[in-house]
């Protein structure tokens, strides 16, 4: 049978993931001892005691941090930090940004943009390689923020720029207010190798995670291939099975998966180990009953 996924999802009350699986890389850490930090745009010299210069995002302590100037006068966003990552160019994939620990992380990166570099870190073209946005929830305030590249990019520099900030706390509101200023306790950088794996390369039929929409019922599933037992083939070329009402699944309910396959990612000295764990991963479609997401690991 010749389908779209999209389509029969759609039709099925239910929303395709959105992920893309990218080649696997493995990450290691680059030391910080071979790292320097170039210069910030701005530093507060008196108003934080023994904080404020840069280099201390580059110390190994979370206590300490970058701070840029705000007595006397607040200099305004945008602002940056820029790090050499090392004397050669390295295959750079994500960098780490750890928060402010204290007042709640005012300060902290809200919308940000990376942007990298080959050579002289003083005097080299810098191309912005990834741009996004860190939420502001004042519980997780003091949480690293990670920039993950699609791809790895060769680079001797590294600036993030800081084109907004999230302050501190206000009263109960769970949001942290605006600010002007930037703050870093530490950053931190990893290299990206290819792993050698290939997450496109289909070892079995995984558990699909599937999102409903509210209140549909059995009879609305008729027509779609995700609502009857059987195999099919979407027009992507991806293979389907949906199972029901079986012991696996239960009475008056169906399980869809596709072939595909489940890499887990684990630390390991050096960098990260991708296996292949034979598990099934996704959700169960309940018949009649109103539903709601359940992930199975």
């Amino acid at each position: 049978m010749a389908v779209s996924a999209a389509a029969a999802l759609a039709v099925a009350g239910l929303a395709f993931p959105q992920t893309v699986a990218n080649a696997a890389y493995e990450y290691t850490p680059i030391s910080q001892d071979q790292m320097s930090v170039v210069e910030v745009d701005s530093v507060e010299l008196t108003g934080e005691g023994t904080n404020g210069p840069g280099e201390l995002a580059l110390d190994g302590n979370i206590d300490t941090y970058w701070h840029t100037k705000w007595q006397g006068g607040i200099d305004p966003l945008p602002h940056h930090i820029t790090v050499k990552l090392a004397d050669e160019a390295v295959s750079l994939g994500r960098v780490h940004l750890t928060p402010r620990q204290s007042s709640n992380g005012s300060g902290r990166v809200h919308e940000y943009e990376l942007h990298t570099a080959v050579g002289d870190c003083e005097t080299a073209t810098y191309a912005k390689v990834a741009e996004g946005s860190f939420p502001g929830e004042v519980a997780t305030y003091s949480e690293v923020r990670t920039i993950t590249l699609d791809e790895p990019v060769d680079a001797t520099c590294a600036k993030v720029v800081y084109l907004s900030s999230w302050g501190g706390a206000k009263g109960s509101d769970p949001i942290s207010p605006v600010e002007q200023v930037a703050t870093l306790a530490e950053f931190n950088a990893d290299t990206a190798t290819d792993s050698g794996v290939d997450p496109t390369d289909p070892v079995g039929w995984a558990f699909n995670n599937l999102t409903y929409l509210p209140f549909m019922t059995r009879a609305q599933w008729a027509n779609n291939p995700l609502g009857y037992t059987g195999t099919w083939t979407a027009t992507d070329g991806s293979r389907w099975r949906t199972e029901c009402d079986t012991a696996l699944t239960g009475k008056n309910t169906c399980r869809t998966f596709r072939w595909t396959t489940v890499y887990n990612a684990s630390p390991k000295p050096g960098g990260w180990l991708h296996v292949r764990p034979g598990e099934q991963v996704g959700v169960q479609q309940h018949g009649d009953a109103p539903t709601q997401l359940i992930g199975h690991r």
